[in-house]
């Protein structure tokens, strides 16, 4: 296994991380739209997982990006940028898309590329929370 591709995975188990996150933040406040822009909480949360997993995207190696090019990397990676260069404006109706449209796509690719590789890392070495992850269930995991 070459060093890219275990950073590759550790990337990937961190923004697995932020996608579960951002379920959860569904769960607590809903799968609504309304509900999501009515909650300047739930709009923070979910807003800084999908800021941070712009951010990680960046840490992708092109290799990755380009053998799964399914997902919309550069339209995450714009979004982050909204937010970490504050252009004041939060696009909700954008956010909202992104959450519904591209987050499921990125955990379920996390999810199938770290079960691929179950056998060659350590949830540990990740920084993922044991407690939402172990890959015993991960084959079960809600998509």
């Amino acid at each position: 296994m070459t060093t890219e591709m275990i950073r590759d995975l550790s990337v990937l188990g961190h923004m697995l991380d932020y996608c579960i996150d951002i379920d959860d933040a569904i769960k607590q406040y809903g799968n609504d739209f309304k509900a999501f822009s009515d909650n300047r909480t739930f709009k923070h949360a979910v807003s800084m997982c999908i800021m941070q997993i712009g951010e990680l995207i960046n840490k992708l190696s092109k290799d990755f990006q380009g053998k799964h090019s399914e997902i919309e990397w550069r339209n995450i990676r714009g979004i982050r940028n909204f937010f970490a260069h504050g252009y004041w404006e939060m696009n909700e109706e954008k956010i909202w898309d992104t959450v519904q449209n591209n987050i499921p796509d990125i955990k379920k690719l996390c999810t199938e590329v770290l079960n691929e590789n179950k056998d060659l890392i350590d949830v540990c070495s990740f920084g993922l929370d044991e407690e939402k992850l172990n890959f015993e269930d991960i084959e079960d995991m809600e998509l």
